[in-house]
């Protein structure tokens, strides 16, 4: 996330990057998974900026298609960045053609990826938190802070979020989201993300939570809806990666939903909150027990790279594809 602004956000970067083939990818499973993809990984990582010592290989690293390290670094500095990936670009240039080249019939693709379990028929929302300085500050340290996460529903679930309200529906009339869409807004979505990562909550500690729909308007096959509601997230748990926090926002949003499609055409909806406490990993040991955050829920572009959820794999799902 510091990556983002200080390096990925850089002029010089942005256009040097055009030389390049970009990824990004969760390091914890390409340094501890045994499918190919992990093995492939390791094998130039392990010659990198870390070259055995540690416990992560968390970095920028460069390489060939054929898996020739042509350099890395873990540095949140644009210059030294931007200077590794051009004597990078240099040693590839000075390769022979088959030096940088996949060897024909190499194994490298991955058993699994959590992405396969997309569902280009459900509903892909898009995600964005970040802290609400008080001071209203737009230069506030607390303002430059942001992180984005995915949430997935099926076709089925899509249409079971509103739960067989709109058959015939009428300006003014109101019903509760469904339980599925609720939960996991709640449990793994409107959650302390913005400076790191965090532990989701369980389904008994967001029973507070609901989110209601209005119709407003009915044209054609296009209803729509304005939403309201809450979420209420709390845990006591202390141990592993857990220790006690929470989240409280209140929510606002419109919808359009095309009953002919059975899927949005629209959805936008922001939900101010306050956090409190924090988990292991999510950066909040150096600030306040409480602080506000704010959070957009829309549509994802049809364009948009494919990225699964974090917490795809807590979700109780029977379409969600698991590793064997």
């Amino acid at each position: 996330m510091v990556g983002r602004r200080t390096i990925w956000a850089n002029d010089d970067v942005i256009e040097l990057s055009k030389q390049f083939v970009a990824a990004t990818d969760e390091v914890w499973r390409l340094q501890n998974g045994d499918d190919p993809e992990c093995k492939y990984f390791r094998e130039f990582a392990e010659q990198g900026h870390y070259r055995g010592k540690g416990s992560t290989r968390q970095g920028t690293y460069i390489c060939t298609p054929s898996g020739i390290l042509l350099g890395s670094l873990n540095s949140h500095n644009a210059d030294a960045v931007l200077k590794m990936m051009q004597a990078a670009l240099k040693k590839y240039e000075s390769l022979e053609p088959k030096q940088r080249l996949l060897a024909a019939g190499a194994k490298i693709l991955p058993d699994h990826r959590w992405e396969a379990s997309y569902q280009p028929d459900g509903l892909d929302l898009t995600m964005i938190a970040r802290d609400m300085p008080e001071s209203c500050d737009p230069e506030d340290s607390a303002g430059a802070a942001w992180n984005q996460d995915r949430i997935w529903f099926s076709k089925a679930e899509t249409q079971e979020l509103l739960k067989g309200n709109i058959g015939n529906p009428q300006p003014g009339d109101q019903f509760d989201l469904s339980p599925v869409f609720v939960s996991r807004l709640a449990r793994f979505s409107v959650i302390d993300t913005v400076r790191g990562q965090t532990s989701c909550f369980q389904q008994d500690e967001v029973a507070g939570s609901q989110v209601k729909a209005t119709v407003t308007a009915v044209e054609d096959d296009q209803v729509h809806l304005q939403l309201q509601g809450r979420t209420v997230a709390e845990s006591s748990t202390s141990r592993g990666r857990s220790l006690p926090h929470g989240m409280l926002t209140k929510l606002l949003g419109t919808a359009i939903y095309d009953r002919q499609l059975g899927r949005f055409s629209s959805f936008e909806m922001v939900a101010i909150g306050e956090r409190q406490g924090r988990t292991v990993y999510n950066g909040r040991h150096r600030q306040a027990d409480k602080s506000n955050v704010g959070f957009v829920v829309r549509l994802t572009p049809q364009n948009a790279p494919l990225i699964a959820p974090t917490f795809l794999f807590a979700y109780d799902a029977d379409w969600v594809q698991r590793p064997e």
